[in-house]
């Protein structure tokens, strides 16, 4: 009788599974659905705390980063802009040449970008304009307004996960997971120990 609850029990874990599993997948295509390229939000003043991503074509170039956080600051750039972006150092190493040649897709929240973090985005400005100075003869002058101009008021920050608001979802579809576990493995070692 014992064994017949767990099995009943084990069946309505199941449909509570795949219940919560079908609304973390609505979940996802709703967040997926609200988010935009940073270039777009870049050009808007309403754009902090949005879901966003940035295609980059270039591997990531560090500019700043805290001796005591395994993240950094970086400036990634699309063919069309560059970007302002924070996240995991170990993860921004992986990214290789091969990976970005086609576009690689990076997921994040946009943030008000901290002020500190000016100076290192010039620093990067003038290195990329000296070197290319020596090849167009123009001559790039970086003001304070520089900085707004080519890298906007936002970063993106990719420490964030990608499907922060879901959770709650994965919360429940791991314990459900245990719970079947659990109600199949107490009938099967039963059924071993009485074959003994």
């Amino acid at each position: 009788m014992k064994k017949n609850k767990l099995i009943i029990f084990g069946i309505i874990g199941a449909v509570v599974l795949i219940f919560f599993l079908y609304l973390r997948s609505i979940e996802i295509q709703k967040i997926d659905s609200q988010r935009e390229d940073i270039s777009r939000l870049l050009e808007i003043n309403d754009n902090v705390d949005k879901l966003s991503y940035v295609d980059i074509y270039v591997t990531p170039a560090i500019i700043a980063e805290y001796p005591s956080d395994n993240n950094a600051f970086y400036i990634v750039y699309n063919n069309n802009y560059y970007c302002v972006l924070y996240m995991n150092k170990k993860e921004a190493s992986k990214i290789t040449k091969d990976m970005v040649d086609n576009g690689y897709r990076i997921y994040g929240v946009t943030k008000e970008r901290p002020k500190d973090i000016e100076k290192y985005g010039l620093e990067f400005l003038e290195k990329i304009f000296a070197s290319h100075e020596e090849g167009d003869g123009h001559n790039h002058e970086l003001n304070e307004n520089s900085y707004e101009e080519y890298f906007g008021t936002i970063y993106l920050d990719a420490t964030v996960s990608k499907y922060e608001e879901t959770k709650t979802y994965n919360y429940i579809i791991y314990i459900m997971s245990f719970v079947i576990f659990i109600c199949i493995l107490i009938p099967i070692s039963k059924l071993i120990t009485n074959k003994d």
